[in-house]
């Protein structure tokens, strides 16, 4: 017996949450995009010779692609969406506490939070990646704090930050995963 008995339901649900997740962003990025673009034009306001206009349509077209791509993976993804996702507060709320303490005594929370677990020990590159940014972003300051410009290496400062915390909150997210999964389930 299947201890999510609603998995085609919160599979479906989880799937229409994606796509209309990423619709929102798509059309925010873009709306702010085409702010940005403009704003950039009219800083150039070079209509006569039509290079300003030449790098607002390269802009435009260079966003269109990426929201349009981003749509397509999207739906692709859709199919594929985490149960978690199609779920109501309130077990969302369960699976991550059963996550945080090792276990619960439902069996319908524990599958979920095994698939959760599952899914998120594929994103161990999460991890590699913010490394190399936060490299990137430490020669970054130092640079910019041994050439005096003090103002300019706020920008990395912050960066630099950001991806420290990501690094961290990830391998800890990480550990949770794999000691949840190597208790063995009582429910199989």
């Amino acid at each position: 017996m299947d201890a999510i008995p609603d998995r085609d339901l919160l599979r479906q649900r989880s799937a229409e949450g994606l796509r209309r997740s990423v619709l929102i962003a798509c059309l925010v990025g873009g709306v702010v995009f085409a702010g940005l673009a403009g704003f950039f034009f009219a800083l150039i306001d070079d209509f006569h010779s039509g290079r300003g206009l030449l790098v607002l349509t390269a802009g435009l077209v260079a966003a269109a692609v990426v929201v349009a791509t981003t749509i397509i993976v999207a739906r692709r993804m859709a199919k594929r969406s985490p149960l978690l996702y199609g779920t109501d507060r309130a077990t969302r709320t369960a699976v991550t506490a059963a996550l945080r303490t090792g276990g619960t005594g439902d069996p319908r929370i524990d599958e979920l939070a095994r698939e959760t677990a599952r899914r998120g020990l594929n994103q161990r590159w999460f991890i590699g990646l913010g490394v190399a940014l936060a490299l990137l972003q430490a020669f970054l300051l130092v640079v910019r704090l041994t050439d005096r410009e003090w103002e300019r290496a706020v920008l990395p400062a912050g960066s630099l930050t950001l991806m420290v915390v990501m690094v961290v909150t990830k391998t800890m997210e990480l550990r949770r995963y794999r000691a949840y999964l190597r208790e063995p389930s009582p429910w199989t």
